[in-house]
This record gives structure tokens, sequence and C-alpha cells, in this order.
């Protein structure tokens, strides 16, 4: 309401414009191939040879996958992968980022095939530039949907997981991670080593750019600032990522993603924000090598908030950084079908959220991951248990439920939250960035009182135990009842 949904629209002369008017055909427009469209004049690929190559993660046993699609466009991802191999011989002092190509993309989906937003040669997302050796992007399915993705994407470039990632979301991340940091065509002997990769989500829709502007009457200099959400049609894809790939310490950075666009963007006050967020979601630039550097990976196990997961991992250790840019923001719609369906109907069945829901395999797994992964689903898991407690008790009080705000980090701890506004970061305030700002305020109060940092883990702890009493109780009674 506060921003009526309301875009400019880039002409010569500034236009305003209702957003979902400007976005309905670029959602239109990513959901079909380019050649199925009425506008396509380019030559025919019915005819293109369809191969497949299996690669193969080295220090990483059993992580393979293939890479199918027409040839052309195999040898076009080859022949991009080859064009970064500079990055690694160069001096460390002396590497950048990718200053004119877009680094690979990959698209992660499943079970949208005729839904997921997987054209990204359309105007408004890379263009042109998808169909050149610069950026090849690449879509990550299951193979059991291997089908019908081809069939719906007859020239698709598919990267097809080797198994089912029976609703480990994070499996499928971990796969295209370990895979681009070092793999190998199992045929060839080929290297495949990429110093960066977009990780992307399947529902991206836009991205839009924030202008600062002034309007007269409005302080006491007679001028304030504002904010106008300016549409970006023709590359805006390409424009936003090369904006992140160009920054001078990107290679320094392990994770880098961008505003996510909820009708507030206007209202934020910083254009890049640097370890004071680790809310990024939907469509991340992942370091490779920075990531390798600091031992961070995704958990192949996570059922749910693998994103957050991997940011809090990257913050906790030495030299890890995260990057968020609010310069440019993205639109993305949210399927109920399709993606971690299963999961996030289960989640709604859970009065307490468990280990179950956000862990393949529950407790057991979960005492199998390493420390630092523990940690971080211990504490997202212990997050989502105050949260779910609190909202019970506000229902049952009949009261509006408080809105949690997320202090600049040169506040925390001590930054109260304030009801119903925006948080600092420019979001309106959703699960995500609560929890993140959750998270950072523990590892804040950590780093200036140990002694505070063991209370909370003290309180977690008691929060669980009656959770864990009760399971432990039913299998006390099942193994009784075998017994009988």
């Amino acid at each position: 309401k506060m921003f009526s949904k309301t875009v400019v629209a880039p002409h010569r002369k500034a236009v305003f414009k209702d957003q979902e008017s400007v976005e309905a055909p670029w959602r239109r427009s990513m959901r079909v191939p380019l050649e199925a469209t009425p506008s396509y004049s380019g030559p025919s690929m019915s005819n293109q040879k369809i191969i497949s190559r299996m690669l193969a993660a080295e220090g990483a046993e059993g992580i393979t996958a293939r890479l199918v699609g027409p040839e052309y466009k195999v040898g076009m991802f080859w022949k991009a992968a080859d064009r970064h191999q500079e990055w690694f011989r160069q001096p460390s002092a002396g590497r950048r980022g990718s200053l004119t190509a877009v680094y690979p993309v990959f698209i992660c989906s499943k079970g949208r095939s005729s839904t997921g937003h997987l054209e990204w040669r359309a105007a408004h997302c890379l263009g042109d530039e998808a169909e050149t050796v610069s950026t090849p992007v690449v879509v990550v399915i299951e193979p059991q949907e291997e089908d019908q993705y081809r069939s719906a994407w007859p020239q698709g470039l598919f990267l097809v997981l080797s198994a089912p990632s029976q609703t480990a979301i994070g499996y499928t991340r971990f796969v295209v991670q370990a895979i681009c940091t070092c793999g190998r065509d199992t045929v060839t002997g080929q290297l495949l080593k990429l110093p960066f990769i977009w990780m992307a989500d399947d529902l991206l829709v836009s991205f839009y750019k924030l202008e600062s502007g002034t309007r007269k009457g409005q302080s006491d200099q007679g001028h304030s600032t504002s904010c106008t959400l300016k549409a970006l049609p023709s590359g805006g894809f390409k424009e936003a990522f090369l904006a992140m790939q160009q920054r001078e310490d990107i290679c320094d950075v392990a994770v880098a993603g961008f505003l996510r666009e909820r009708g507030s963007s206007i209202l934020v006050k910083r254009h890049w924000v640097l370890d004071g967020s680790i809310a990024l979601q939907k469509v991340v630039l992942l370091n490779l090598s920075k990531l390798a550097e600091i031992g961070v990976q995704y958990c192949q196990h996570l059922r749910k908030s693998e994103d957050l997961a991997l940011c809090y991992d990257v913050i906790r250790r030495p030299g890890g950084h995260v990057l968020k840019a609010q310069v440019y923001c993205y639109r993305a719609v949210h399927l109920e079908r399709g993606g971690a369906e299963e999961v996030r109907k289960e989640s709604r069945q859970n009065h307490i959220a468990t280990y179950s829901e956000f862990v393949l395999g529950g407790q057991d797994q979960f005492a199998r991951l390493a420390p630092l992964q523990q940690g971080t689903v211990a504490a997202i898991l212990a997050w989502l248990q105050r949260k779910q407690i609190r909202d019970r008790l506000d229902q049952r009080q009949q009261r509006p439920q408080e809105l949690r705000v997320c202090p600049p980090a040169s506040s925390r701890p001590q930054a109260k939250s304030t009801l119903g506004r925006s948080d600092s970061h420019g979001d309106l305030d959703d699960a995500v960035e609560d929890a993140g700002c959750s998270l950072l305020e523990e590892l804040s109060a950590a780093q200036s009182s140990p002694t505070r940092m063991e209370q909370h883990r003290s309180q977690d702890q008691q929060q669980q135990q009656p959770h864990q009493l009760q399971q432990q109780r039913h299998q006390q009674q099942q193994q009784q009842h075998q017994q009988q």
C-alpha cells in the first residue's frame, strides 16, 4: 500500500505504470522457449543433435551429473568455462570479477517444466547474451523429470542429477557447487573449474534499479531525497549481474545477492550492505574459490532454508563475507506447485518445527552432519520454534503479531524492534529477514559476551527438551509393543 505497485517505465519521458501491467508480458516470455514465440525469426534448431556428457566432482565421491543438450550449446558451455581459466592464472591480489561477461547461470527447477521461468533469452533478462559463448544458462533437474523438461524445452541445456533429491533441496545446489568448483568429464577428462557461478530460482520475474531523486518543499533545504523504482526491460538481469561482478571487493566476498522487491524497496537507505544481512535467496553469486578456501558448501541434506544456512556458515568463518546489493532489486512469484512442495505441506502440518522438517533423515542424519552445519541447523531450528511459540501466544491473547525489525549492523544487538516499520535493509519484515537478524544478533552477542551465548544455547535446549522427551517416550512405547 505504501508503494501502490507503481514503477517508472523506462521511456524518454518518465511514465508511471502499474507494476502488474509491466511484468505480465515478462512472465509470459519466460515460460515458453524463444523459438515457440510468434516474433522469433532466427534459424530453426529442431534438427540439432542432443548429446550428453557425464561430469564428476573431484574430491566428492559419487557426485555426478549429466550435461545434456544440443551439441552447439554443450560446446558453448565448455568454451565459456575455458574463458574463465585466466582468472586462476592471475595472482590473488590482481584478480577481478568478470567485467563484461555474466558468469554461467544454473537454474534449479523441479516440477515446473511448463510453469517455470526458464527462458532467460527474453529481452528483459540476458537477451542475446544467453545465446553467446559468454553466458551459458543451465537448468538443473532431477532424472525422473528429464523427459518432461525435454518435451517442454526441446533446445534446453540441462544438468541432470544422477539421483532424485528426495525433497532435500540442498542436494541439488550441493551437486552444482561441487562439480563447478572442480569437476571433470568422465570420458575426455576435460576439467571444469569456474571461479564464480550464479545460482537462481526458477520463478524470477524481473530486475529493477533504485534511482535517487528530489522533491521540492519537503525539508528545511526545500528538497527531500526520494527513490524511484525503475523497470529494466532491456537486459535487466545482465545489468544487475554485471554491477555485482564489477565490484572491486567481489573476490573477497563468498556469497552475494540482491534485495527482494516486496513493495517497500523505495525506503532503502544503503545501496550495498556488506556482512549486515544474510537474508539472500532466489538468486546468489557464489564465489566458488572463496567458498572452497573457507571450507563452506551447501548442506546436501537440507530440505529448506538452504541459502540462509549457507550465508550463516560463511559469516561464521574467518574471512567469510556476504554482500547484498540494494541499488538493484528483483521480483519473483510464488507457485504452490513444484519446487519444495512436499516440504511446504509438511511444515504447515507441524505445530512445532522438527529436525525432520529441516534435515532429510531427521535427527539421525543431523548427528552425522559436520559440526559447522550442525550448529547452523540447530540455530535456525531454535529460532523457528521460538517464533512458532510467540505466534501461538499472540493468537491466544488475540493481539496483533509484533513485527520484528532488523536493526542496522552498527547498532546490534542493542537496537529494539519497531512495530509495523520497514527494516534497515529496505524489506518489509518476513521470515527470512527475521531469522537472519536473530542469527546475526546471536553471533554479535557471542563475540561480546560468551556467557550470554551459553545462556541462549541453554534456553534453546530447554525449549527442545519437551519435544525430545516426547519422541523418546514414543520410541520406547514402539519398542515395548514390538517386544510384546
